[in-house]
């Protein structure tokens, strides 16, 4: 039961891609460039070459296949949050650029915030209101949207994170970089809501 003093519910969970199972849910819902490595520098519109930034391709084609999944199971489709996403980005950037915290965990960033630390920028909106946040992050060698997607829905820690009803709002942020400078990316989805009840 949700109440009105200050919680927080922190769900953490880390992966790094390299197996692939089952296609993540309509892939080819979220457009042509799903399954493709993150490294495109123009997409087709309706016919139509447009110069897009590869993050925010890769950003949305993610954001798209993480409802594809929620939806597949009855769960509400997440909300596009800009300061999240932003957060998510830098966290994606931090980690590819500067390498892993010395304790190796991916939710640390190179000098050693905490998801919780680096999510207050979006908790402290909700004063002494019932909020949750979570995090995953993953790199991969083949830096596709689908890729990461497919591995955190195949992974018993991340699965629940991306399908929880209770999560309402989502920023996606990726770096064509994997942590310790290989090629490929590192994706970073965090994910809140908050309840003034």
């Amino acid at each position: 039961m949700r109440n009105s003093i200050a919680s927080v519910a922190l769900i953490a969970a880390t992966a790094v891609a390299g197996l692939s199972a089952a296609p993540a849910a309509q892939a080819a819902d979220c457009g042509p460039y799903a399954e493709r490595p993150a490294k495109a520098t123009q997409i087709v519109l309706r016919g139509t070459v447009k110069k897009v930034p590869v993050q925010q391709q890769a950003t949305r084609i993610t954001h798209c296949l993480i409802n594809n999944e929620r939806a597949a199971v009855g769960a509400p489709p997440l909300r596009y949050h800009a300061l999240l996403s932003a957060l998510a980005h830098k966290h994606s950037r931090d980690i590819g650029t500067n390498g892993l915290h010395a304790s190796k965990d991916p939710h640390r960033g190179s000098a050693g915030s905490t998801t919780a630390f680096r999510l207050k920028p979006y908790t402290a909106n909700f004063g002494k209101a019932f909020f949750k946040i979570a995090e995953t992050v993953t790199e991969n060698p083949n830096s596709s949207p689908a890729t990461a997607v497919r591995w955190w829905m195949n992974s018993d820690d991340h699965r629940p994170i991306l399908l929880d009803p209770e999560l309402e709002d989502i920023g996606v942020g990726v770096h064509l970089r994997r942590p310790g400078g290989g090629a490929g990316a590192t994706y970073t989805a965090d994910f809140g809501t908050a309840s003034n009840g």
